[in-house]
């Protein structure tokens, strides 16, 4: 792996353990939460693997975790909620 990879792996993986301890959850809660292996979870907070699809689209669903924080680093953790207008 080359060095590039390597770094862009260990961000991405702080930003998922920075979002797992802002949203309050153990990695046994998270990983079982988003049907992924603890092993799994704890080698992508660590930087080791590319986190799993199915984790990003899992914080992206359900707790409204911006795309592309969680895979570029760039704008708000959390995206903002629409805002229903009832007429």
């Amino acid at each position: 792996m080359n060095k590039e990879k390597s770094e862009l792996l260990i961000e991405m993986g702080q930003r998922i353990h920075i979002v797992r301890k802002e949203i309050k959850l153990t990695q046994i809660e998270l990983a079982s939460a988003a049907e992924i292996s603890l092993t799994t979870l704890s080698e992508t907070e660590s930087g080791h693997i590319e986190p799993p699809f199915d984790l990003i689209l899992y914080l992206a669903d359900h707790y409204n975790v911006s795309l592309n924080y969680l895979i570029v680093g760039e704008s708000p953790m959390f995206k903002e909620r629409e805002k229903k207008i009832l007429y």
